[in-house]
């Protein structure tokens, strides 16, 4: 009997250091953490935009932004409804003027061209700086401010 209590209480010390000793070790990177922010992270997000935009598609449009963290989230969605719901052909030319990371995380200006023509009445154009405020979600960046938010509206 007391080879038995004793292989159990070696069995038992076994496995206490082998967890312990993971556990010791150094935390695997998050998702984000590998995928770090950077000007090609910049470049892909106004890529996706122009895309999106351009191929009417406000699904995946409205995927680019995190509308719960948004101030005014749901104003901004009924904003880009709208918009969508009353353009009927889009382009956009963005160009990216700086990026930046801070506290609050990445941020960054572009210079935005946009030419709509509406489903009734005449096209017009709109040109503006604008700022984006970028959070991470998971294994990818998401948008969670854009000033102006004007830039969207229907004249």
């Amino acid at each position: 009997m007391h080879a038995r209590l004793r292989f159990a209480a070696l069995v038992f010390s076994l496995s206490f250091l082998v967890v312990s000793g993971s556990l010791a070790q150094t935390p695997q990177p998050s998702p984000l953490a590998q995928t770090a922010f950077s000007e090609k992270t910049a470049s892909d997000l106004i890529q996706k935009l122009s895309q999106t935009l351009e191929a009417h598609n406000q699904k995946r449009f409205l995927a680019l932004f995190d509308i719960p963290q948004m101030r005014q989230g749901g104003v901004f969605r009924q904003q880009i409804n709208l918009f969508f719901t009353h353009t009927e052909l889009i382009r956009v030319h963005m160009n990216l003027v700086e990026s930046s990371v801070e506290d609050q995380g990445p941020s960054l200006s572009i210079d935005a061209e946009l030419d709509a023509q509406p489903i009734n009445g005449p096209a017009w154009r709109r040109n503006d700086r604008l700022t984006l405020r970028l959070a991470g979600s998971g294994e990818s960046w998401k948008i969670i401010d854009m000033q102006p938010r004007s830039f969207f509206a229907i004249p």
